[in-house]
């Protein structure tokens, strides 16, 4: 019965939140057409202008990146029941995706950097799911 009443809140959850999140990505904070495409392929290069942290535009971008994606580390795996490799599995094909779209529309960059910490952001939303999971799990008992 749980497993049921979570995917039936979950996957709503999971689009709406999905559908938000491309909005925020090419469309909102006003975003505007690129003259020129933008993208980094070199894991870190952009992380390591931002670290350590000391201005707002760092916190913003390296928070901002992996908080705004930890819901997918609970969405995904409550939609799905999947574990964690399968959580990253359906993960990483949505942000890569995402990422192409940025560039071809030039309504951002393609960051690998991006992706890395999107990434960390959806292990830390699992890692929640499953510590959360856990302590009503020994409430029950």
């Amino acid at each position: 019965m749980k497993s049921r009443y979570r995917i039936e809140w979950s996957w709503p959850l999971l689009i709406a939140y999905s559908l938000l999140l491309a909005y925020w990505m090419l469309w909102g904070y006003g975003r505007t057409r690129l003259l020129e495409y933008s993208y980094n392929i070199i894991p870190l290069a952009t992380i390591r202008h931002y670290i350590p942290i000391h201005s707002m535009e760092a916190l913003i971008n390296i928070a901002g990146n992996i908080g705004v994606f930890l819901p997918f580390g609970v969405l995904i795996p409550l939609a799905i029941q999947a574990g964690f490799a399968k959580t990253i599995a359906y993960f990483l094909p949505g942000i890569l995706l995402l990422e192409l779209i940025q560039l071809i529309t030039r309504r951002g960059s393609l960051d690998v950097d991006d992706v890395i910490l999107n990434t960390i952001g959806v292990m830390i939303g699992y890692g929640l799911l499953r510590t959360i999971g856990y302590i009503w799990r020994r409430a029950d008992r």
